[in-house]
């Protein structure tokens, strides 16, 4: 099991591992099962529609004993790749409507990828993605876009 202590954190501060029959719980606003995965993608969701796909991958610079597979950011060992992606066909649509969900215009909806039940899930919306490189490109894309819609 996890908890969510910060929901306005970054990089995975805030979330702690426990066991489901632990005799106390942490004290936090969320929390959540854990879900064997073999992918974890994150979708940036523009004004409805998928404007960038990234996958965490395993880092070549951290050993293998140091990672911690099971939350996926970069202190553990992981990095945002492009590169030879194979989302799953349903997962775009799932992080649009998790977006929409929200209420939010936009949002970087971490997904992940259960094999053995072939289903994608939610892990959360951040509202305020890391905006650097190709995904500020994306996102400056996306917003003059929906600019110039508007002054059609």
């Amino acid at each position: 099991m996890f908890a969510r202590t910060l929901i306005n954190s970054t990089n995975g501060r805030g979330i702690v591992e426990f066991a489901r029959d632990a005799e106390v719980y942490p004290r936090a606003p969320l929390y959540t099962e854990y879900i064997p995965k073999k992918a974890e993608y994150r979708f940036h969701v523009f004004n409805g529609e998928v404007i960038d796909v990234q996958e965490k991958r395993k880092s070549r610079r951290m050993a293998p004993e140091d990672r911690n597979t099971r939350v996926r950011n970069v202190s553990n060992g992981y990095v945002y790749c492009r590169d030879n992606l194979n989302p799953p066909a349903d997962a775009s649509g799932l992080a649009i409507r998790a977006v929409a969900a929200c209420g939010y215009e936009y949002g970087a909806v971490d997904i992940i990828y259960n094999e053995k039940r072939n289903q994608c899930y939610v892990l959360e919306v951040n509202s305020r993605p890391g905006l650097m490189g190709t995904t500020l490109d994306k996102y400056s894309e996306a917003l003059i876009k929906k600019y110039q819609l508007m002054r059609k």
